[in-house]
């Protein structure tokens, strides 16, 4: 049903769904609580899209409402759920976690997770879910779950590894030494921009490297925090440049001071 479902969610014309039975693996991107006893819940789904639903919490142990616990930043789950066309929040029939060994207990990749979830809520805000999107997602998720090392790394490659799918990426092939960045058009050039967006040699020579990482290499790119902190700037303004409806993550500064200390 998964080529279906994403054919009939991405036409122009949804009427032809109007009531029907999902069920998805789906990836939370954040919850927010609508009353004392009910969560709004946001996640990107592998078969419909992006979607809201309305959770309500569960008061005993014993109740079959899902934990709230199951759905933190970037939490892998599958669902099930009556998509219902004219309904802004859809109700959750079930939900099943895919267990995460590491991010839930780890306060570095806790802090990503809640970055990069941020990062994904204004980055795609509009913008098509598609198969190779999805599971470029959830491979990084599992990714960052699994892996002990090169993780300081993660969030900047993650990042950059995201910009294609988003459609504005960068032309990295004319790079020479003493190259100014411009953000704004995404090329290196020999002379400063005319406009206030771009980057001066000294920091356009740390994108080279930002270019060739994969979540395979990142333990061999040794930065200092402060390069780190530098690149990640950069990305954030350029996502800010390229995507209109991007604002820059509340969760940055925390991220900032996780990797500084």
């Amino acid at each position: 049903m998964g080529w279906f479902a994403y054919f009939l969610f991405t036409s122009h014309n949804k009427n032809y769904l109007g009531n029907m039975l999902l069920s998805s693996k789906a990836i939370v991107l954040h919850t927010l609580r609508y009353t004392d006893g009910k969560l709004i819940v946001d996640m990107l789904t592998q078969e419909a899209g992006r979607q809201s639903f309305l959770l309500h919490r569960s008061k005993t142990r014993r109740s079959s409402a899902p934990s709230v616990n199951m759905f933190q930043p970037l939490s892998m789950v599958e669902i099930e759920w009556n998509y219902r066309e004219q309904k802004q929040l859809q109700q959750l029939r079930s939900a099943h976690a895919t267990p995460l060994k590491s991010i839930p207990y780890d306060i570095r990749k806790t802090s990503v997770a809640l970055f990069l979830a941020e990062v994904l809520s204004g980055a795609l805000r509009g913008e098509p879910i598609t198969p190779q999107l999805f599971d470029f997602l959830q491979n990084s998720v599992l990714w960052l779950d699994e892996a002990s090392v090169g993780t300081e790394n993660f969030h900047i490659t993650f990042l950059r590894r995201l910009i294609p799918f988003l459609g504005f990426e960068p032309n990295v092939e004319d790079y020479v030494e003493g190259s100014y960045f411009d953000l704004l058009n995404g090329v290196f050039t020999p002379t400063e921009p005319r406009h206030e967006h771009f980057l001066r040699p000294q920091e356009a020579l740390l994108l080279p490297n930002l270019l060739r990482m994969n979540f395979g290499n990142l333990h061999l790119f040794a930065f200092t925090s402060a390069e780190r902190a530098r690149l990640l700037d950069f990305m954030v303004a350029y996502y800010r440049l390229h995507l209109p409806q991007f604002n820059e993550p509340k969760s940055l500064q925390v991220l900032h001071d996780i990797f500084r200390a």
